[in-house]
Order: C-alpha cells, then sequence, then structure tokens
C-alpha cells in the first residue's frame, strides 16, 4: 500500500486489492506506476494524512448494479458490476459504469434513441415509506447515448447525498434499449377552435410539431375545464414533458423544497416522460405551499393567516394555480412550449 492518504475522510469502510503493477513511468517531476487490481484481499478502514490502515480478510459490503442493454442489432447483453457504499461515489461509479458499457458495446457518438428504465432499491428502514424509486424515459438527440443513460441515474446522487437521514441501497437494476436514430420534435404552434369556452367544456387543441428533419404534423389533444373553473382569462400552456418541472418549479418553488427523507423519495419518484406533451389551464391566482403542501386558491384572508410575520422558511407564496393538467403521448422526444389566452364565460356559444 501507499503511505499518504487517499481523500483523508477517517474513518472508512472500503475494499482493498491486490495488484499487479504493468511498468513504472520514472519522470524527475513525478514518477508513477500503472497497475491494475487482482482481487479483493480486505477492507481500508482508516485513511489518515499519516497513512492508511485496514484488515486483511474481511470485505466491504457493496452495491449491485445489473444492467441490460439491448444494442441497435438487436442483441440483449445482460452486464453487472458492483459499486462500493459511499456518499460521494457510489452514484458516480453507477452512472460511470452505464456510460462505459453503452461506449463499449456500442457507440459513443451519434444520433441516438434511448429507453431507460430505471429501479433503485432501498434497504429496509423503519423511517421509509417506500423502499423503490422506478423510472422510466426516452432520451433522444445527437451526441453521447452513454452520457445521458448516466444522467437517467442522477436521482441515486441526490437520494444518497441527502441532508435529512442516511439510506442504504440495496441494488440499481437499469434496462436500456438503444437505436441509432434521432427521434426528437419541437413544438412550433397551438391552436383550438375558438377563444371563449364554458365551464366543464372540453377543448380541442392542435399542437404543430417539427420533428427532427421533417415537415411539421399535427398532434391532437384534449383537455377538459374544470367545472368549478373561475370566470374570466386563463392560459393554455402546451409543453414538452422534459420542461414540466422547471416550469412547475418556477411556478411553485416550494413544492420542490423537501423536509424530510420520504417527501424526497416522492419527488425523485415523479417526473414526466420526455415523449408526452404537457397540457395545462393555469390561472395568474396566488396561492401557498405549506411544508411541502400546496394550497391552491386560498381566500385573501387565509394567505394572510398562512403568511406569518413571525416566521419564515414553513411556507411561501406560489406564482398562480394550475387547474387541470393532460398528457399527451407521442412517438417523438419533445421541447419547447407555446401559450394561449381564452375566456371562461357560462355564456359563451
Amino acid at each position: 500500500a501507499f503511505g499518504h492518504p487517499m481523500f483523508g475522510e477517517g474513518n472508512v469502510n472500503l475494499p482493498i486489492s491486490g495488484g499487479y503493477v504493468h511498468f513504472i513511468l520514472p519522470s524527475i517531476a513525478r514518477s508513477f506506476k500503472v497497475a491494475s487490481p487482482t482481487q479483493p484481499i480486505g477492507t481500508l478502514v482508516q485513511d489518515r494524512q499519516t497513512g492508511i490502515a485496514g484488515l486483511i480478510g474481511s470485505y466491504p459490503s457493496f452495491i449491485p448494479v445489473n444492467a441490460q442493454i439491448e444494442t441497435i442489432d438487436g442483441k440483449a447483453h445482460a452486464m453487472h458490476y458492483e459499486v462500493i457504499p459511499h456518499r460521494d461515489f457510489s452514484a458516480i461509479y453507477t452512472m460511470v459504469g452505464v456510460w462505459n458499457l453503452i461506449d463499449a458495446l456500442e457507440m459513443s457518438s451519434g444520433d441516438y434513441t434511448l429507453n431507460v428504465d430505471t429501479k433503485i432499491s432501498l434497504k429496509d428502514q423503519s423511517n421509509l415509506t417506500s423502499r423503490e424509486i422506478a423510472l422510466k424515459n426516452v432520451y433522444s438527440s445527437s451526441g453521447s447515448p452513454g452520457l445521458q443513460a448516466a444522467r437517467s441515474l442522477l436521482p441515486l446522487s441526490s437520494l444518497i447525498g441527502n441532508d435529512y437521514a442516511r439510506v442504504a441501497v440495496e441494488a440499481v437494476n437499469v434496462n436500456i434499449k438503444i437505436e441509432d436514430k434521432r427521434k426528437t420534435a419541437s413544438i412550433e404552434g397551438i391552436r383550438m377552435d375558438k377563444d371563449r369556452y364554458r365551464p366543464g367544456e372540453e377543448i380541442q387543441v392542435m399542437v404543430v410539431l417539427r420533428p427532427y428533419l421533417e415537415e411539421p404534423i399535427i398532434q391532437t389533444g384534449r383537455i377538459r375545464i374544470p367545472l368549478d373553473a373561475p370566470e374570466g382569462p386563463i392560459t393554455l400552456l402546451a409543453i414538452a414533458g422534459s420542461s414540466y418541472e422547471e416550469w412547475q418549479r418556477a411556478r411553485a418553488p416550494l413544492n420542490y423544497r423537501p423536509t424530510n427523507i420520504n417527501q424526497l423519495i416522492k419527488l425523485l419518484q415523479r417526473g414526466e416522460n420526455n415523449n408526452d406533451i404537457i397540457l395545462e389551464l393555469f390561472v395568474p391566482i396566488p396561492g401557498m405551499t405549506v411544508q411541502g403542501q400546496e394550497f391552491p386558491e386560498l381566500p385573501l384572508s387565509m394567505l394572510s393567516v398562512m403568511s406569518s410575520p413571525t416566521q419564515s422558511g414553513e411556507g411561501g407564496y406560489t406564482r398562480g394555480t394550475t387547474l387541470h393538467f393532460e398528457k399527451v403521448p407521442t412517438q417523438y422526444v419533445i421541447d419547447g412550449s407555446q401559450f394561449l389566452r381564452l375566456t371562461i364565460d357560462s355564456n359563451a356559444p
């Protein structure tokens, strides 16, 4: 072993492996060895400024990562590796492993579409109401499919590095299907039949999409106005599923500030599919978020009571209220957004 610290972390629980030195590169500036690990021989328990110390014969636990990758030729590859349980490195090593597998099995750059199904399982803990985060989404672009597949595992980083409770990851399972075609489309415009609607009436929305290297097409969606919708002007928003959370974070930022581990898991579990168009009816009526729960369309008297001048951090105003939203699935990964103004009028024709 080397006689200097690795990261200077103090108490650690990391694997020790034997090593085979392939060659030594001498240098006046800094000599170094090029080596490969052989097999685990023990556990590193101390990482101090003056040196490292470990135990021979006992091995630390690992997080198993199972990756099922279907390449462009339709062949399925069942891959398995393990990563150390570590606050800073577990998520990074998991993501780098998936990235390197795709680079090795398929391609490192080009037009691609990825269907990614991820499942993060947690060990049983009394403070958890859910032990699983399951995410399924589609990604498409020109660039590195391995990098995008790695980014799909970012919730693992938020989970392991959270400030609320220590969690132990039991396993990570990733299913990936790769296609060598870019399937993206941008929202160029939206249309509707009229500009005045009655409460409870359905709006037929025609969304103009521009697929990559193709002519524009029309995608039709429907959204029904709630019966209790307030009369007056409202906004119809058509937005890509990939951008919808960003819009919601701007509208009601405190909805995305968890206060405990279970709220964090719930936030990581949510998220829209990238191949969906979200149709939303929105009104600029303020509400409030209190301890992660939204209260829309509150009376002014209630808003004044809940926004107490004697405390802060418990809640805050929302920038408008979402009346209703619908998802319109497509065969493309969508980007962009468009909006129209309309009027709710119980006497509309």
